[in-house]
């Protein structure tokens, strides 16, 4: 009964759409990718609900393109292999092919399945990712200097490891999670309404600027801090401590952030800054900054 309840609004919404042009659907609860189409769509190729798995020649690349509703597990530190899992009649839509020094993988055509398509991809380096679309990526293992995060579209996104330099842009509705990552410096841009988790920052610099109602999330220490916030986002950053701090918001967007040393918190429209601390040098522009300590 409750899973017809849960159902009931899709059902709805079908309903009143049949008469214009049915409806589609993607639905990624956690990591379970389905895809429903209509059947109007001559083009979508339904799955024959038998699993199988094919193994995919691949160099060990360092960058990564993952485009279309597809969920991946990329393994970090190994030597390089690939496997593809879905229907066995879904399995030549997985395209994976080298170009230059990125691997990419995405979907070649529409499908209809009650199971999702995965790929498990193993690299012994991996410095760079580019995600478009739906679904869900995780990648375990990051050892390197650097990490750059693209990811642009509704894809949840788990990572977990060590780097020197995090660089994080999100733009869309997608949730990045990397709890599990440590990282010296870090630089995140979110535009839209996503969210950006990057863990334990402990070093230098952390960079934030929130576009829209998203969210950025870290703790950690770090020496000099740079937030930014224009809309109704927010940067919930009271678990990092930094000698310096450069605040700001534009909106009705909040920073909370722990400051020691000296602090620039500027509050333009509602939004509201709030500094953890009680640093000696204070420049305080707004009405809406405040200092707890």
């Amino acid at each position: 009964m409750k899973k017809l309840l849960k159902r009931l609004p899709l059902a709805i919404v079908c309903t009143s759409l049949f008469a214009l042009s049915g409806c589609a659907i993607i639905i990624t609860p956690d990591g379970n990718d389905a895809r429903f189409e209509t059947a109007w769509n001559s083009n979508a190729i339904k799955g024959n609900n038998e699993i199988a798995s094919e193994k995919r020649a691949v160099t060990g690349l360092n960058a990564l393109s993952v485009n279309g509703p597809v969920q991946v597990e990329v393994r970090v530190g190994v030597a390089p292999s690939m496997e593809v899992i879905a229907d066995s009649n879904l399995l030549n839509l997985v395209q994976t092919r080298a170009d230059g020094a990125t691997q990419k993988i995405w979907i070649d055509d529409r499908f209809n399945s009650q199971n999702p398509i995965r790929v498990v991809y193993t690299v012994p380096q991996l410095n760079e990712v580019s995600s478009n679309g739906s679904g869900r990526l995780t990648i375990n293992g990051l050892n390197g200097n650097y990490f750059n995060l693209n990811n642009n579209g509704s894809r949840a996104i788990v990572v977990d490891g060590q780097v020197a330099r995090l660089e994080v842009n999100s733009t869309g509705s997608g949730r990045i999670n990397a709890t599990g990552l440590l990282s010296n410096d870090a630089k995140v841009r979110v535009h839209g309404s996503g969210s950006a988790n990057l863990g334990m920052i402990n070093g230098g610099q952390l960079d934030v600027v929130v576009h829209g109602s998203g969210s950025v999330n870290a703790s950690g220490r770090v020496r000099n801090l740079t937030v930014q916030t224009h809309g109704s986002g927010s940067a919930e950053l009271s678990a990092v401590m930094s000698m310096v701090a450069d605040l700001s918001t534009y909106g009705s967007g909040g920073i909370a952030a722990g400051v020691e040393q000296s602090v620039s918190a500027q509050s333009n429209g509602s939004g509201r800054v709030t500094v953890y601390g009680n640093p000696v040098q204070r420049n305080v522009n707004g009405k809406r900054v405040d200092f707890i300590f």
